[in-house]
């Protein structure tokens, strides 16, 4: 957790870091994986997405998409069962695959019921999704939900990037 925890605060950083934060995330891995708790596996592998997503190597955070949800499944853990289309869904965005960004977004949703923490997050970025495929109305009433679920949540933080994705959903509809 140490290095896993470093990793995380040397993001915030700056770029000149990433490099570095993916090196500890990647220590973090490997200690876990030498362990038998594939929970810790998974939020490591998730941690390591978010990175490698953040420093545009999108075929590293496909793996480690990949590679969390099956240590979730693995643990059966139920952020696991969709989290793979969450990940997978992100990469297909940074890539410009929209519509099979539009399907693994649609993939997770339909494995709900979601706690409102993760349905904020893939309401809000199918929301994004949506209005970059031309389904406007969806964009809207999407965007909608994730609002009025994230009024429910105590922390600032998500709330702030709901708001900031039903903006960019609104933006790109028009």
């Amino acid at each position: 957790y140490v290095r896993l925890g470093l990793a995380i605060a040397l993001r915030h950083r700056g770029a000149e870091q990433m490099n570095r934060c993916l090196q500890l995330c990647e220590e973090a891995l490997e200690i876990a994986s030498e362990g038998d708790d594939q929970y810790v596996v998974g939020q490591c592998n998730v941690h390591l997405w978010e990175l490698a997503l953040g420093a545009g190597e999108l075929d590293r955070a496909e793996r480690a998409a990949r590679d969390a949800a099956s240590a979730f499944q693995a643990c059966g853990s139920r952020v696991g069962r969709g989290f793979v289309h969450y990940g997978l869904a992100w990469v297909l965005t940074q890539r410009g695959e929209y519509t099979q960004a539009h399907w693994h977004l649609e993939a997770d949703l339909a494995l709900g019921p979601h706690d409102d923490w993760p349905q904020t997050h893939l309401l809000a970025a199918q929301a994004v999704v949506s209005a970059l495929i031309g389904l406007s109305d969806d964009a809207e009433r999407l965007a909608h939900e994730a609002v009025q679920i994230a009024r429910r949540l105590p922390v600032c933080d998500v709330t702030v990037m709901v708001l900031t994705r039903a903006v960019q959903a609104a933006v790109l509809s028009g």
